[in-house]
C-alpha cells in the first residue's frame, strides 16, 4: 500500500465532494471551529498558514482573502493547478470590484513528509492523513510545522462512521474494520482512523486539545436521497447542533481536531 496521490480523480473531487451539499457542511464546520477555537482567526491580516493537502483550495483561498499568506502543498500537480485558477478568479475579481486583496497564496507541489522546514502559526492537515500508508508519521510532520503556540487544524476520515455506514447498507463483511479495503479508484481512504487515535497521538506529542467536532454525524446516514436533500438548509442547521455531541460527533464520517501546541 502506497500514500494516494489525486492526480487521477481531481474533477470528481471538485464535482462530488467541493461542489455538493456534503462541501458545505464540511465548510460551515470548519469555519465554526476556527472562529471558536482559533483566537488568530479573528484577524487573518498577516498570519501565515499551511494548508498541507491543499488539494483545490475550497477551504485555506477563502483565508487568503481574508489577508492571510497561504502555502498551499500537495501532492497533486492537478489539484493544485484547479486551485492557481480558482485563485486567479477570486483575485481578478477582486479587482474588477475595486477591492484588491492584501493577502497571497503560494503554490507547492510535494509530499507530507518532504514540506520544507518551517514552522507557522496555524497549520490545516484536512482530509490527509487517511491517505497515507502511515499517517501517525504525518501526523508528526504536521505537528513539526506549527510554531510555538500555534494551531493546527485536522479532518480525518472516521473509521467508526465508515463502518456504521457498511452496516446501514448490509455490507456486514466490512463492519470489521480490520477487514477494511479501498477499492481501487474510489473515495474511500486507504487508512480510516478512530477519534481515540488522534487523541492519543496528540497526547504524546503534549499537544492541547482544545476542539473537537464531528463532521457529517447525519447526513451520510440518510439513505433516501429524496430525503436527504429534501431540506438542505435545515440539515445543515442540524449537523452543526449535533456536531459536538455524544455519540453522534464519534460517529460522524470525518473528525475535526484542533490542537494547540505549547
Amino acid at each position: 500500500m502506497a500514500d494516494r496521490n489525486f492526480d487521477d480523480l481531481a474533477p470528481r473531487f471538485a464535482r462530488n465532494i467541493y461542489g455538493s451539499h456534503k462541501g458545505r457542511v464540511r465548510l460551515e464546520v470548519l469555519k465554526r471551529d476556527l472562529c471558536d477555537y482559533v483566537p488568530l482567526f479573528q484577524n487573518l491580516a498577516g498570519v501565515e498558514v499551511l494548508d498541507m493537502g491543499a488539494g483545490q483550495g475550497h477551504f485555506s483561498l477563502g483565508l487568503a482573502e481574508q489577508g492571510a499568506h497561504v502555502h498551499l502543498c500537495d501532492v497533486s500537480e492537478k489539484m493544485l493547478a484547479m486551485a492557481k485558477v480558482r485563485w486567479q478568479e477570486i483575485c481578478e475579481a477582486q479587482a474588477q470590484a475595486g477591492m484588491p486583496i492584501v493577502g497571497s497564496a503560494t503554490f507547492t507541489q510535494c509530499a507530507l513528509q518532504q514540506l520544507p522546514v518551517k514552522e507557522y502559526p496555524l497549520v490545516l492537515g484536512h482530509a490527509v492523513l487517511e491517505w497515507l500508508e502511515d499517517p501517525r508519521q504525518g501526523f508528526g510532520y504536521l505537528v513539526d510545522s506549527v510554531a510555538t503556540g500555534g494551531y493546527l487544524s485536522v479532518i480525518v476520515y472516521n473509521a467508526h462512521g465508515l463502518a456504521f455506514k457498511n452496516l446501514l447498507r448490509g455490507n456486514f463483511k466490512k463492519f470489521d474494520r480490520n477487514n477494511f479495503k479501498a477499492f481501487k479508484g474510489s473515495l474511500t481512504p486507504i487508512s480510516p482512523l478512530t477519534p481515540e487515535q488522534l487523541m492519543q497521538w496528540g497526547k504524546k506529542l503534549k499537544l492541547e486539545l482544545v476542539g473537537f467536532s464531528g463532521i457529517r454525524v447525519f447526513q451520510d446516514y440518510i439513505l433516501d436521497k429524496s430525503i436527504r436533500e429534501a431540506d438542505p438548509d435545515g440539515l445543515l442547521v442540524k449537523e452543526l447542533e449535533y456536531s459536538r455531541l455524544e455519540p453522534f460527533r464519534n460517529m460522524a464520517r470525518y473528525l475535526h481536531f484542533v490542537f494547540k501546541r505549547p
